[in-house]
């Protein structure tokens, strides 16, 4: 006896609807836009909050306070010093020629002290025309 083979045809059943879950990108299109345009206007915010500061800044003639002023009022200093002590051993060394007054102004001050408060004032103030 002889038992008869059966065979299933398994039917494709349809894909489920996909859902909008938060794991989804088109679940997440609105979150990201609306991080994207937070984003956006933080960048703005900031980059008006500096320019704002560096016009005030330069109305109130103190542009060394600005970022742009700090770093060669920094980079300077050490610089100047070492210049402004080589000038005042050549004036003072004893040897002929001429003596400038500012050598007798700057003797007995701190030449990092002079060196600092002379690259602020150049840098905030404006150029004679």
């Amino acid at each position: 006896m002889t038992t008869p083979i059966v065979t299933t045809v398994a039917t494709a059943s349809p894909a489920p609807a996909p859902t909008a879950d938060a794991s989804t990108p088109d679940a997440l299109a609105p979150e990201l836009a609306r991080e994207l345009a937070h984003e956006q206007a933080m960048c703005n915010r900031g980059r008006d909050r500096y320019f704002n500061n560096c016009s005030r800044l330069q109305g109130r003639n103190a542009e060394a306070n600005t970022i742009y002023g700090k770093g060669p009022v920094k980079r300077g200093i050490e610089p100047l010093r070492a210049a402004i002590e080589a000038f005042m051993e050549q004036s003072f060394n004893g040897a002929a020629g001429r003596r400038h007054k500012a050598a007798n102004m700057l003797q007995g001050m701190d030449y990092t002290v002079v060196a600092f408060i002379t690259l602020r004032k150049l840098i905030t103030e404006e150029p004679a025309a």
